[in-house]
């Protein structure tokens, strides 16, 4: 009799514990989920100063000189091998 209680509360317990590791990640799914929703509606809504933002960063000369420039002066300064 002790045995088949002391059974029903491991079954019993083992129920629960997989159906709180279901609703954990059920809960994980639908929050990544909603992060995707809302990081690719920000991306497909840019307005015309964040389009234009963008497309200075990715083809502006001035920075891309700025930027060879000082990979040049480190490689300058770095220590020969």
């Amino acid at each position: 009799m002790l045995s088949n209680l002391a059974y029903s509360n491991t079954v019993a317990n083992t129920n629960l514990s997989q159906q709180n590791a279901v609703a954990n990640q059920q809960a994980m799914n639908e929050l990544g989920i909603s992060i995707v929703a809302k990081a690719s509606n920000t991306i497909s809504n840019l307005g015309p100063l964040e389009a234009r933002s963008a497309v200075d960063i990715l083809t502006n000369d001035e920075l891309a000189q700025t930027i060879a420039d000082m990979k040049a002066t480190l490689q300058a300064f770095a220590p020969r091998q």
